[in-house]
């Protein structure tokens, strides 16, 4: 989900209001210009690459010619931020601050900087200018909010948190620092607010361990281990604030990894022709990195370039010494293209390659599936789950597999064992158990079902969801009724 990060609300004076008694306490505000620049630090681009010292080169050789302006200073700044040069980056941010000290970009992406150094003071003083310029830019007052939790300033960053949460209810950063908060404080309704900030389309790791160092702390060791699982799947997945100034920054990085990284990041936003873009330039800089040419695998086959995604396929072959991911990805895109047999063989032989590899058993079933093989396809489906008993994917895909095999009560099995923890995809799950229990002639299960469904998806915003499931709901509940009355 995008938000707009810098819209006007109500809450303006009381965001003012806040940052105004902060900057009293914290010794912030935004009067420097008569401060004396600091010395700027020598650059020293040894063991940097020859590209990236080339273009810090360049841009020192700018500052140089012009070292009181205050955007020489800040855009050498944000490219050595962009390198994490931090101890570089905050004497040149410093120096832009004082020498524009009505510019937001300065003061906040010097704070964010400062956060890295660990100056955590500075950086609350540094992000406290930064809104009383732009007061609702929601990225800095997330980072704000964050930084007066940890440093002790729980009235004043729990003040932060709950007005981000009025206008974006359903902000995970919000909702994971107020509910770490909240149980800090001794209150279980964090654990409502950790569990909202799962709910979200994106992945989010931390939020998962709170959730469940929260529930084994009230002795919930079921929940607990599921959220476990979940954080060890999703360990560095957290969503996307949405932040174009440190987007700006980020996208001075030309190193291979920045423009990986670059990639990654247009990919998540469906950007994927920008995507393609920087990973093929990644390659540029270094041919050998296989997982780029696997990602490229399944960036073309979005874009339905199956010879650009296969090519890919066969230069990573060509370097790859553990090729699991080149096999599965390529069978993806082998299965999109309906070549299941095809399909079929790149998975196996991603098993070949790493017999625990999860995910390739789940696609070699669904390539049978698409073959007609549904027997054989079940076979694979359990050995997913031999090796993963908690995948959730593998339990549907397998209960899926048992109702077009008309078996609705093995489906039914597999769809209970899946339903917990909740999160956006329970919905789905509980969907397909009312399917089930339709085929068993079970109404009442099947109208419990979608009505437990339905509740989920509102809470989950899975508004995509609720019309289908309301109109199953309708249907269910008018075929009972009508059986209730041709009862004698």
């Amino acid at each position: 989900m995008a938000y707009n990060t810098t819209q006007h609300h109500s809450n303006y004076v009381s965001i003012m209001a806040l940052v105004a008694l902060l900057s009293i306490t914290s010794g912030c505000g935004s009067g420097t210009d008569d401060v004396v620049l600091p010395e700027p630090p020598a650059l020293v681009l040894e063991g940097f690459d020859t590209d990236v010292a080339t273009q810090i080169d360049k841009t020192y050789e700018q500052w140089k010619a012009n070292p009181r302006a205050p955007e020489t200073n800040g855009n050498l700044a944000m490219l050595l931020h962009a390198h994490q040069q931090y101890s570089w980056a905050t004497v040149y941010y410093q120096r832009a601050r004082q020498l524009a000290s009505g510019e937001f970009r300065w003061a906040y992406l010097h704070g964010l900087v400062l956060i890295q150094l660990g100056e955590r003071e500075a950086a609350i003083a540094a992000l406290c200018q930064a809104l009383e310029l732009t007061p609702n830019y929601m990225p800095a007052r997330v980072k704000l909010a964050m930084l007066l939790i940890d440093s002790g300033q729980f009235a004043e960053g729990q003040s932060l948190y709950e007005q981000l949460l009025k206008e974006w209810p359903d902000l995970p950063q919000a909702l994971y620092g107020l509910g770490r908060l909240k149980l800090q404080q001794g209150q279980d309704s964090g654990i409502a607010l950790l569990e909202r900030a799962t709910y979200g389309a994106a992945p989010y790791g931390a939020a998962h361990y709170a959730l469940a160092e929260a529930y084994r702390s009230i002795g919930n060791s079921t929940q607990a281990d599921m959220q476990f699982e979940l954080f060890r799947r999703r360990r560095n997945q957290e969503p996307l604030l949405g932040d174009p100034f440190l987007e700006t920054v980020k996208d001075m990085n030309e190193s291979k990894l920045g423009l990986i990284n670059r990639g990654q990041r247009l990919l998540g936003q469906g950007k994927i022709r920008n995507a393609i873009e920087q990973f093929e330039r990644a390659l540029d800089k270094d041919s050998s990195a296989a997982g780029t040419h696997s990602v490229l695998i399944s960036a073309y086959g979005m874009l339905g370039e199956y010879d650009q995604a296969e090519a890919h396929y066969r230069k990573g072959l060509a370097i790859d010494p553990d090729p699991v991911r080149l096999h599965n990805n390529f069978g993806v895109l082998r299965l999109k293209q309906q070549k299941h047999a095809d399909a079929a063989q790149a998975f196996r032989a991603a098993i070949a390659a790493d017999p625990d590899y999860v995910d390739a058993y789940i696609n070699l079933g669904a390539a049978l599936e698409s073959s007609g093989k549904g027997s054989e396809a079940i076979k694979y489906y359990r050995k997913a789950l031999e090796h993963d008993s908690a995948h959730r994917a593998a339990g549907f895909h397998l209960g899926n597999a048992y109702m077009r095999m008309n078996n609705p009560y093995r489906a039914a099995e597999q769809y209970q064992r899946i339903l917990e923890p909740q999160d956006r995809s329970t919905p789905e799950y509980l969907q397909a158990l009312a399917a089930a229990y339709l085929g068993m002639w079970k109404y009442a299960e099947a109208e419990a079902a979608l009505e437990n469904a339905i509740e989920i998806a509102e809470k989950t915003a899975r508004t995509d969801l609720l019309s289908k499931l309301k109109g199953s709901l309708e249907r269910v509940q008018s075929k009972r009724q009508s059986l209730t009355t041709e009862s004698p």
